[in-house]
């Protein structure tokens, strides 16, 4: 038999829970006054993830004034998919494609575009919802970020030839840089500071001028620190926020990205996570909704011991979840996929206790360690999340290349 504390948590988590499939009518209590809206995923390899997170961005697009939906996705591809979604430009699985990670290009999320489009095309241009990138990253796989730089390189030949080619290289080596390769010299983010510049100085095109700003991004990364306090991991986290930040000045923002990312409670392993960054700058107004789940299978790449280690997705499974986790606490509650409001200013003393002491949750990424102890992540709920999502169940999401 269950202590009594499991009970009185149960009970709780009952009293605050919003069935996923029911009327969504309660979540305008949940969320009311808030302007970011953090949605995760504890594996970015799941359909039901995606879907569930397409459904709440509905809702938050026609019920509650979303403007913009960011996604965990390089800024200079993502450009592609916004004319898609505002204008109808390209074609919808082109400009997925063109995102260059393959954690995105799948059914579910060609699906969200596709309803996006479908939304925007009965709008007056200045009412249509918007895509944004604010992944500082520039994926090389990428066609659409390779243009990117192209376009950038092509305005300074034109307007500035004798810069074009005194930083060529260095442009080359932002587009072709990575988080886990090493650091760039700082010289190269005074190039792309110096190439910003000159693109606003002599009225560069408004799409020059904006990959222009996030080369500057990309070369910050690049130039970061492999490890220690200020590293790249903590540099591309903060440069996400300020890109949040940025889009939420065109009103309330939907944030696509993982868990760990959107977590808003304290550094680990020196990283202090995006939501923090967030927390900080909007208060109450930033609302981190992980999505977790009971079982079920994922794709995830295998950890890459060597230039032979095969990098295709492939499937993962996970059994029911320990009963020490949130998910597993979630799942023992029996109330079906849903929602739970964590923010609660008088929660019973169980509720309150449990909320503040350290648990776990589970997380794996687009890459998966074969140490499977790696995949569980230490949390305070009451600290790192506003609500959670249970999936009960989750299989892998359909790829498209």
């Amino acid at each position: 038999m269950p202590p009594p504390t499991d009970a009185r948590v149960r009970s709780w988590l009952a009293d605050r829970a919003v069935a996923l499939d029911a009327d969504p009518a309660p979540l305008r209590r949940v969320w009311d006054g808030v302007r970011v809206f953090g949605l995760g995923e504890a594996v970015h390899g799941a359909g039901e993830f995606f879907a569930r997170k397409h459904r709440l961005i509905e809702f938050l697009v026609t019920e509650l004034g979303v403007r913009v939906v960011a996604m965990e996705a390089a800024g200079s591809a993502a450009r592609a998919v916004d004319d898609y979604v505002v204008r109808g430009v390209g074609d919808p699985a082109e400009v997925l494609a063109g995102l260059g990670f393959w954690t995105w290009n799948t059914a579910e999320v060609l699906a969200l575009l596709e309803w996006l489009r479908a939304h925007n095309a009965a709008r007056d241009l200045a009412q249509r919802v918007r895509f944004t990138g604010i992944d500082p990253q520039l994926p090389g796989s990428s066609a659409t970020a390779r243009a990117a730089v192209d376009s950038v390189r092509d305005f300074l030949a034109a307007a500035a030839p004798e810069s074009a080619a005194r930083h060529a290289d260095d442009l080359e080596a932002v587009a072709g840089s990575r988080v886990t390769g090493p650091a760039l010299p700082p010289s190269v983010l005074r190039t792309a500071e110096d190439v910003a510049g000159i693109a606003h100085a002599r009225s560069a095109p408004e799409p020059v001028r904006e990959h222009a700003a996030h080369l500057v991004r990309a070369a910050r990364l690049a130039t970061a620190d492999r490890s220690g306090p200020d590293s790249v991991y903590s540099v591309r986290d903060r440069l996400m926020a300020e890109a949040v930040a940025e889009a939420a000045g065109s009103g309330p923002v939907a944030v696509w990205a993982h868990n760990g990312h959107l977590r808003s409670g304290s550094a680990v392993d020196g990283v202090l996570p995006m939501g923090a960054h967030l927390r900080r700058r909007f208060g109450a107004g930033y609302y981190a909704l992980g999505l977790v789940f009971g079982s079920g299978r994922f794709w995830a790449r295998r950890a890459r011991w060597s230039r032979r280690t095969p990098t295709r997705p492939v499937e993962h499974r996970r059994g029911p979840a320990p009963p020490v986790t949130a998910e597993g606490r979630l799942a023992a509650a029996h109330l079906g996929d849903h929602l739970v409001d964590l923010r609660d200013d008088d929660p019973p003393p169980a509720a309150a206790e449990w909320l503040r002491s350290r648990t776990w949750t589970r997380q794996h990424g687009a890459v998966e360690s074969p140490f499977y102890r790696l995949g569980y992540t230490p949390t305070v709920l009451a600290e790192d999340y506003d609500g959670l999502v249970l999936v009960e169940r989750i299989t892998p999401s359909t790829l498209l290349g």
